[in-house]
């Protein structure tokens, strides 16, 4: 992901985002959360989740530190589900100052 662009994220659940009463994104850095989506704001199709980040949340991320992703699913039954963490680079977009 690059400081400054829109990019687009999709995920592919285990099972139909029906069966989830709840879904959150997380995206982190340095051990804090910079940014996190959840059901409301994401488009659902079959089993899999997507968002276009917008430009000022993909300035939140400070460029040469890789940001970490994972998902928390919440079932019908009452089960919680938490992904394994994933890892994406965060580059920086020139010119610096803008």
């Amino acid at each position: 992901m690059t400081r400054g662009s829109t990019p687009t994220f999709v995920f592919t659940l285990p099972a139909d985002v029906s069966s989830y009463t709840d879904i959150d994104i997380y995206f982190a850095q340095n051990g804090s959360v910079v940014l996190d989506r959840a059901k409301d704001s994401l488009t659902l199709s079959g089993n899999e989740v997507s968002f276009t980040m917008s430009e000022a949340e993909s300035l939140k991320f400070t460029a040469s530190v890789p940001a970490e992703i994972q998902i928390r699913l919440a079932s019908g039954e009452g089960k919680i589900f938490i992904s394994e963490i994933r890892r994406i680079a965060v580059l920086k977009k020139y010119p610096l100052g803008s």
